[in-house]
């Protein structure tokens, strides 16, 4: 029997996921808003921007600073291909925003 080299399948990163499920959480219009970080007032109640939408995967943890990080590695995730993250999710389209959370997701 011939010996095969198989690679192990590369390691997805928790920032990675973090964005991926993230994302999720704003992959519709309805559920993604500009100008404020969550909207609670909206007919459908889980609305959020970009950043929101990270906060609410991830948290602020003022005991566990490990969850900070995570925040801010996801953040400087979306930074690196959105510059400003507020900036951008308030100032272009849906699919626009979505195009770029793929294209962090990808470089993740």
């Amino acid at each position: 029997m011939k010996h095969v080299d198989v690679e192990a399948p590369p390691q997805v990163s928790q920032t990675k996921l973090d964005l991926i499920a993230a994302k999720a959480l704003i992959n519709t219009p309805e559920k993604w808003c500009q100008r404020r970080m969550f909207d609670v007032s909206s007919t459908w109640q889980q609305q959020a921007c970009s950043r929101g939408a990270l906060i609410r995967i991830i948290g602020i943890n003022i005991i566990a600073p490990l969850a900070n990080s995570r925040l801010s590695m996801s953040i400087n995730a979306l930074t690196k291909v959105m510059g400003n993250v507020g900036e951008y999710n308030d100032s272009h389209t849906h699919a626009e925003v979505m195009a770029m959370w793929d294209k962090a997701i990808a470089e993740a």
